[in-house]
């Protein structure tokens, strides 16, 4: 299908995204196969969900009916995706269920927007013995009655009118071909939207290129996977040269080679039908590269020596000889991320100084905001109470976070401290300098939050800062990052 159409109905969109979304509509011309799915795999900071809600928009007039749709993302950006539904499909109404029991299929002309958790758990949780205290009884009930309700709201959503169309935002969230989301997602497509004639749209843009099994996931979820790889995951894994190991159930894949790309050869032929996967550099030549900044925090006392203990008993000093994850070992690691919960306190102290040093400079300013991003609470629970800081945490509702993106574009804040809660679907381009403070074990992670600033619409100089703690620990961290991007790039590499 031609991008024509949506050059002349949506001229605001970007050349790139008109073409991610005449991608996306592309779905319609299958009107009479079962694989009417598209995945937009774009690089976070290109405007995803805009291109879908734009795209939302744009099949009504295309179909000539309006259609009814779900949408499941990150609860985070539900109240995002509520503002850019409003700006492209006013004709549409919204609906954003506050609790499980509220959920219920669409009407036409209606788009229900769920996040990934609200989806549940299709595993019952399991009885407690007879003779489990009375705590451990009382939280198997609570939990049975939460998971009676998330089934039963399941279930209604398989009762879906005709044409009802599915997007899935930040599909990463159901990684795990047996997990739970994975397994609800693929029920409601399979069982639900494309049984009534409906369309999918994935969009991603962090399928970890380390392990292309998340890839597989996500094309199984859409029912396309034996299509591209007649013989399932044993054909894929071999176009791979993955290796099965019985111990820890997983599968191991080596780097691709400098050049290397998941959409090359003929395997690359037939995902290109569904699949568009590109880059900033590739369509946003104009965005500012990054400074980067390390600020070292020393780290003295118990913690190095624990360090090195947590290290050895982990044995994660060979797992970073040997290029694995620390996700991969089946063994206790509780006390190695306490650890490091404990390293980003002693960060703590580094920040608020360095935030200091900054606003002298004018930098943490409402003239000039910046983003605290930690993997860990202690950062942005040091910053609560002070005037002028927004918060955008596991701690803070919807529509609290949401609050806080309008008092920071409407130059209110002198920053904002965000956790993973902020990483995905939001945008913070009124701040250009982000200050790290305790790192994910992902790569993809990083990049996340990063492009919360970097980003379509981003014009001034953009610095990242990263405090890093001289510990073994921090070190170990470091090294698997760094491999986890490496490998990145040779799997974007075109």
């Amino acid at each position: 299908m031609s991008a024509d159409p949506l050059r002349t109905v949506s001229p605001l969109l970007k050349p790139y995204q008109q073409d991610g979304a005449a991608h996306l509509l592309g779905a319609f011309a299958e009107a009479l196969r079962i694989d009417r799915v598209r995945l937009l795999l774009d690089e976070p900071g290109l405007g995803k969900t805009l291109t879908g809600a734009a795209c939302l928009a744009m099949r009504d007039t295309i179909s000539g009916e309006h259609r009814p749709a779900i949408v499941v993302c990150p609860s985070s950006v539900r109240a995002t995706w509520r503002a850019e539904l409003a700006k492209w499909a006013p004709d549409l109404t919204v609906i954003l269920p506050d609790d499980v029991a509220s959920i219920r299929a669409p009407g036409p002309g209606e788009v229900v927007v769920l996040g990934h958790d609200q989806l549940g758990c299709l595993r019952p949780p399991k009885a407690p013995p007879p003779t489990a205290p009375q705590k451990a009884r009382d939280a198997y009930a609570k939990a049975k009655t939460l998971h009676d309700k998330r089934a039963a709201a399941i279930d209604s959503l398989k009762r879906l009118a005709p044409h009802t169309d599915l997007v899935v935002d930040e599909a990463q969230y159901a990684k795990g071909a047996a997990s739970a989301r994975s397994l609800v997602l693929e029920d409601l497509w399979k069982k639900g939207c494309r049984a009534v004639g409906g369309v999918l749209w994935i969009l991603t843009g962090t399928i970890d290129p380390c392990s292309p099994l998340d890839l597989f996931v996500v094309l199984e979820v859409a029912g396309i996977a034996n299509r591209i790889w007649p013989g399932g995951l044993v054909e894929f894994a071999a176009h791979f040269g993955g290796t099965y190991h019985s111990r820890g159930n997983r599968w191991d894949f080596p780097e691709l080679p400098p050049g290397g790309s998941v959409l090359q050869g003929p395997v690359g032929e037939r995902m290109a039908r569904y699949v568009l996967l590109r880059r900033q550099e590739e369509v946003l030549g104009e965005l500012p590269q990054p400074t980067a900044r390390v600020l070292r925090c020393p780290v003295t006392g118990t913690l190095t020596s624990l360090g090195d203990a947590v290290l050895l008993a982990a044995g994660l000093i060979l797992d970073a000889l040997s290029g694995r994850s620390a996700a991969h070992f089946a063994l206790d690691l509780s006390l190695l991320s306490e650890l490091r919960a404990k390293l980003a306190e002693v960060k703590v102290a580094a920040m608020l100084a360095r935030l200091v040093e900054l606003e002298a400079e004018g930098i943490g300013t409402t003239a000039a905001p910046i983003i605290v991003y930690s993997e860990h609470r202690a950062p942005s629970e040091a910053l609560r109470g002070r005037p002028g800081w927004g918060f955008i945490t596991g701690a803070d509702s919807p529509k609290q976070r949401q609050q806080t993106i309008l008092d920071l574009e409407a130059g209110l804040l002198r920053g904002v401290a965000i956790t993973g809660a902020g990483r995905t679907g939001i945008t913070l381009i009124a701040a250009a300098y982000m200050i790290k403070v305790s790192l994910s074990w992902s790569d993809a992670d990083e990049q996340q939050a990063e492009k919360r600033i970097i980003r379509y619409g981003q014009t001034r100089p953009v610095v990242i800062e990263s405090i890093i703690a001289d510990h073994p620990v921090e070190h170990l961290v470091l090294g698997v990052l760094a491999r986890k991007a490496a490998r990145a790039a040779a799997t974007w590499a075109r």
